[in-house]
């Protein structure tokens, strides 16, 4: 069973950590699109097998936020691993460019 590498666990808790201190701020990222998305995100939680990374929307969702609903990604499956590493990058370049 594969877990959450040394690396993504750095990035997470790096995400986790802006995050908190921007949780007052106004961000939005394009993420390949035209338009803007509202980036209205929880801190990421990790299981504690460490298999699983979770990443749920912070209060409201509407039709502009970026995360939609709750999202789970196994780190077993390397196509998840992959959705998982564009979506940390996407809010991390988010929050560091906000």
């Amino acid at each position: 069973m594969k877990k959450v590498t040394k690396q993504l666990t750095a990035r997470i808790e790096e995400l986790n950590a802006l995050i908190v201190a921007r949780q007052d701020d106004f961000i939005t990222t394009y993420a390949g699109t035209t338009h803007p998305y509202i980036v209205n995100v929880a801190p990421l939680e990790i299981s504690a097998s460490g298999q699983f990374v979770k990443v749920k929307p912070s209060g409201s969702v509407g039709l502009y936020n970026y995360q939609q609903s709750a999202e789970r990604y196994n780190m077993n499956d390397k196509e998840s691993v992959g959705d998982f590493r564009y979506t940390l990058s996407t809010l991390l370049k988010a929050y560091k460019a906000a």
